[in-house]
């Protein structure tokens, strides 16, 4: 009887654990921090939304997050000239979202509902909503609601 007990509280334990799931395509549940999950070298796979479509890319569009809170992203153009951008990042709203604090000015300015670049203090700063957050797959929501679909390298 004993057994039973302990295996039915078992199952209940791991239906309440898989049901906490914090983003909206997952993980339902993970050992590593989200900051764990998040540090490291990532580079884009796929940029999909209502207002593109959806196309595959080649990795030209790289994005590093660091243990210490810097980063930078790296932008290239058609013409092959490379753009780096650094930043401070952060986990924001409840941590639903990561926050860049970009050191310079951006090419692009944007002012949506998911995804707000303000210009403060001669300092921009966007909002990406997290999608997914895995050890190696990292899905954020931006501008126009884009979904830009990350690779850990």
């Amino acid at each position: 009887m004993n057994k039973i007990k302990i295996i039915l509280l078992l199952i209940t334990l791991l239906n309440i654990l898989s049901s906490c799931g914090k983003y909206e395509d997952g993980p339902a549940f993970s050992f590593l921090t989200k900051k764990n999950r998040l540090v490291g070298h990532w580079e884009i796979n796929e940029i999909s939304g209502p207002a593109k479509g959806v196309r595959s890319i080649n990795p030209v569009f790289a994005m590093e997050f660091g243990k210490d809170g810097n980063g930078y992203l790296i932008k290239i153009d058609q013409s092959g000239l490379e753009e780096k951008i650094n930043y401070k990042w952060m986990f924001w709203n409840m941590d639903e979202k990561i926050k860049l604090e970009y050191d310079t000015y951006t090419s692009e300015h944007y002012i949506v509902e998911d995804s707000v670049n303000l210009t403060i203090d001669s300092l921009t700063f966007q909002a990406f909503e997290i999608m997914r957050l895995k050890k190696t797959e990292l899905w954020i929501k931006g501008y126009y609601d884009m979904i830009f679909k990350f690779e850990k390298k």
